[in-house]
């Protein structure tokens, strides 16, 4: 869990542990909650878009980008997200209630 005053170090550390262990996903989307609240949605596109490569099967990953899309005001990249989302896992709601916009 990082610290709301000291993003850059629990971005730091986890890019450290990208290093260590760049084969889980799951690091990359839990670094774009920290880029999210920096406002760096560049890289939080690129870690969404890393982590799907990694699993092509992450709704999560594709809801995220899916949101950051959608926040760039790409709409047409934002559906097809949020349908790969749903196409993945028909139960997640996140990717439904997004998608209705």
């Amino acid at each position: 869990m990082y610290v709301i005053d000291n993003l850059d170090g629990s971005l730091e550390d986890y890019h450290n542990a990208i290093r260590i262990q760049s084969d889980g996903p799951w690091l990359y989307l839990i670094s774009t909650d920290i880029m999210v609240a920096k406002d760096n949605l560049a890289s939080v596109l690129a870690d969404c878009t890393k982590a799907i490569e990694m699993n092509s099967k992450d709704a999560v990953a594709f809801n995220n980008r899916g949101i950051v899309n959608t926040a760039k005001m790409w709409f047409n990249d934002a559906e097809v997200d949020f349908n790969n989302a749903i196409n993945i896992n028909p139960q997640f709601a996140p990717a439904y209630k997004i998608a209705v916009f």
